[in-house]
């Protein structure tokens, strides 16, 4: 056995091709033994049934009715040991369902107890074309509400596709070529450092995916081009091409995607910022960053937007809203930027979208901000307001 297997993880959401692709790799001509990991959402395991006639029953962990992130810690981790000390593997593929996020998956994979036997490869990223266009180019299809609190679509699609060294853009018999190019260009504006491959179920050839060696932790936690931005606006190094529209950076030119960060210290309006997150522009592509909204001192909220579906969750404490002597503590051990009034407070949003007029969303957000005389009475409806809630508009 070698010293270390490694590992393919796949993501994406339900539908994207995940099991079509893991199906066509194990059984296409090669000469890896893999091993596979396969994680459903319902009580029968139905990707399971589909593989399972070309792998080894020992060769396969199969979960049920969970969820992969949390089982990593507890049974499967044993089973992965076990795998790796009593199976002669050249490689491991794990699915995940299409409700996990890739990253905590990455995570125990890189420092749980089975990172002694295993390398962590690639992660791959499978983007159902389709239904990509419909969501995040052309918007034809709504958002799903409120009505059972679950996270949007789009959200998911995009978290996997900002988490990973490869992507595949599948199904592309079921749009023309237009739109495919745009599919491959908003992708590209999203996260510029992935490998983009385009596939007709999941059809690739082995030695493109498998053991490439893509997958670097600090490259993929940086890659989402929101970050490149936030990064380059917070070092001063933006681009100035077009310096009229002030912290603008011009992503493509061909399609006209642009970006600019918004900050402001001072606390947005719950009620006038819940208005402008329920009726974004259609040129808006993605929103990301963190909020100070009026009325919750304690807390940061995370903002994720994909097209038209927002999504806020609670982050961690403010720093200025721990006691004194924690406060001392960070500032002396890290740089912070650090306001008068406000301490660590603010809202810092990286803005992505294609033929956005700037100067208007920038005002629109601007009107947000609650004046100087009316935050303290703001009531902080309808945004979550304690750990572990979060609300889609």
């Amino acid at each position: 056995m070698q010293e270390v297997i490694p590992v393919t993880l796949l993501s994406g959401t339900l539908g994207a091709g995940k099991t079509t692709f893991l199906k066509q790799i194990i059984t296409c001509e090669h000469n890896y033994r893999m091993g596979v990991v396969i994680n459903d959402v319902g009580e029968i395991n139905v990707d399971a049934n589909l593989i399972e006639r070309h792998v080894e029953s020992d060769e396969m962990i199969e979960l049920s009715n969970g969820c992969i992130c949390c089982s990593m810690r507890g049974d499967l981790e044993d089973s992965l040991i076990e795998l790796a000390t009593t199976e002669e593997l050249d490689h491991l593929l794990i699915e995940p369902s299409g409700i996990s996020h890739p990253k905590p998956v990455a995570k125990e994979l890189i420092q749980g107890r089975s990172s002694a036997y295993y390398d962590l490869d690639s992660i791959i990223t499978i983007v159902d074309a389709r239904n990509f266009y419909d969501n995040l180019v052309d918007k034809k299809i709504g958002t799903d509400g409120n009505s059972n609190n679950k996270k949007p679509l789009p959200n998911q699609m995009i978290d996997g596709i900002e988490f990973c060294d490869t992507i595949l853009i599948n199904k592309k018999d079921l749009v023309n070529q237009i739109e495919l190019t745009n599919v491959t260009e908003t992708i590209e504006n999203i996260q510029s450092k992935a490998e983009i491959k385009v596939t007709e179920f999941g059809d690739v050839e082995p030695k493109e995916v498998i053991n490439t060696g893509r997958f670097d932790p600090e490259d993929v936690a940086n890659s989402p081009v929101w970050k490149q931005v936030l990064h380059e606006k917070e070092t001063g190094a933006e681009d100035t091409r077009n310096s009229d529209q002030g912290n603008h950076q011009h992503l493509s030119d061909e399609y006209s995607i642009d970006s600019f960060v918004f900050q402001c210290h001072q606390p947005m309006d719950p009620k006038r910022l819940a208005t402008t997150l329920k009726s974004l522009p259609d040129e808006i592509l993605r929103i990301k960053g963190r909020v100070h909204v009026a009325g919750i001192k304690d807390y940061a909220l995370n903002l994720s937007v994909s097209g038209n579906h927002a999504y806020l969750d609670v982050s961690g404490r403010w720093i200025a809203s721990l006691p004194q002597a924690r406060q001392n503590n960070y500032q002396e051990t890290r740089e912070i930027e650090w306001h008068e009034t406000w301490g660590d407070r603010e809202t810092k949003i990286v803005i992505i979208g294609q033929d956005m007029d700037i100067n208007s969303f920038k005002q629109t957000l601007e009107n947000c901000v609650c004046s100087s005389t009316d935050y303290e009475q703001v009531s902080a409806d309808p945004f979550p307001q304690t750990e572990g809630e979060f609300i889609n508009f």
